[in-house]
């Protein structure tokens, strides 16, 4: 278990408490609303799995080189715009749950106020697992399910963000054949907390239930998407991201987990299987993958992620692209973002001020990426 001094590094991946035997940890939220273990000391054993499974406390872990990487977005175009990005995700599980097999991914609760890891085996649940979730999920007995699935013999595709890849893959301490991991590129993750203060303000008191949300809407493209909640009373809210108070937030890296800052599973090499992210500055690379309605980064990293791929890659229009570049436009895959100075003081109003003059005080106003955007198209226009 990391020590008191060391919380700080603590990902929130939960194999701790998934590997914890005397069921003495638990995850629970801090005053900022991340989720952290804390150990009943009575209950414990003192057998130091939680350590010896902790990914931060792994100097060494297998990474993957880059075998080849692809633009593509799906050919089929209400997945496509149901997507954030090219609509990559679906596919991958479709197939996986073709073969007999189950998906886990991140899927909101039922109330949207939190978002969870949770296993699939129907394609009717796959919209579920779909789309952008900038809140970060829980784990819960995820990987403890995956391991009886796993020596049950079933096919397993894992979605989830590079730590928590790394943490499953450091829970099972062991290589499985049926075992397909796909990270994403990772900007960093809010807590429940911060999303729940910014609902209450959005959200009208009378709409308590609230039905879909989000977070990549397509309605004025793909590189100018827009976050939409809906209730079941009507209620509508949309908003471009960069006019939107929360994705200030999430951009200029105000509210992130501390850990996010110095995240040190980013890099050109990987664990997971398959990497899927946005590409942006896909204009630089293919005129014809550049259409604004959404294109992925698909980058393989194992003889298992190509396997995966050329079992779907039918259900893509894709181009061959060379990774190293295309992650110059896509530095989240390589490097954490710095942290916001106006961090603390952000946290420190969290209850003390409404969430937009809390954002208002503590952000710039306009995001510098959508600057780029607005030349970018100008210069189109041309």
């Amino acid at each position: 278990m990391l020590l008191a001094e060391e919380i700080e590094k603590c990902i929130g991946c939960g194999a701790c408490y998934n590997i914890c035997q005397a069921n003495c940890i638990k995850m629970i939220q801090d005053e900022e609303g991340f989720l952290y273990p804390q150990v009943d000391e009575k209950k414990c054993l003192g057998c130091l799995l939680c350590e010896k499974k902790c990914p931060v406390l792994k100097d060494n872990f297998a990474v993957n080189d880059i075998k080849q990487g692809y633009a593509a977005y799906n050919k089929n175009s209400v997945i496509r715009l149901n997507s954030s990005s090219g609509g990559i995700f679906s596919a991958l599980a479709e197939y996986i749950i073709s073969q007999g097999g189950i998906v886990a991914g991140a899927a909101f609760s039922k109330d949207y106020r939190s978002v969870e890891h949770v296993l699939i085996d129907s394609k009717d649940e796959i919209e579920r697992l779909m789309g952008s979730k900038y809140i970060q999920s829980d784990i819960n007995e995820i990987y403890k399910k995956i391991s009886i699935a796993l020596k049950e013999g079933k096919m397993v595709y894992f979605s989830g963000t590079p730590c928590q890849v790394a943490g499953l893959y450091s829970y099972l301490d062991k290589k499985y054949d049926n075992l397909f991991t796909q990270d994403i590129i990772c900007h960093g993750v809010p807590s429940n907390l911060v999303w729940n203060n910014y609902l209450e303000d959005v959200v009208p008191s009378v709409e308590k239930d609230i039905n879909y949300i989000s977070f990549r809407n397509k309605k004025y493209g793909w590189k100018f998407f827009s976050l939409i909640i809906k209730g079941k009373l009507g209620f509508i809210y949309q908003k471009k991201a960069y006019k939107d108070i929360f994705m200030r937030g999430y951009f200029e890296n105000l509210f992130l987990r501390k850990s996010c800052y110095n995240c040190k599973f980013k890099g050109e090499k990987r664990q997971a299987d398959i990497t899927v992210g946005d590409f942006w500055g896909v204009e630089n690379f293919s005129h014809k993958m550049n259409d604004d309605k959404g294109t992925s980064l698909i980058v393989i990293y194992s003889e298992k992620g190509k396997e995966l791929w050329d079992r779907v890659s039918n259900n893509f229009e894709s181009e061959e692209v060379d990774v190293r570049e295309a992650y110059k436009y896509n530095t989240a895959a390589l490097k954490s973002v710095s942290e916001n100075e106006k961090r603390k003081l952000f946290f420190d109003n969290l209850d003390k001020m409404k969430f937009e003059q809390n954002i208002k005080i503590n952000t710039s106003g306009v995001l510098k990426k959508d600057l780029v955007y607005i030349v970018e198209t100008i210069k189109r226009m041309i």
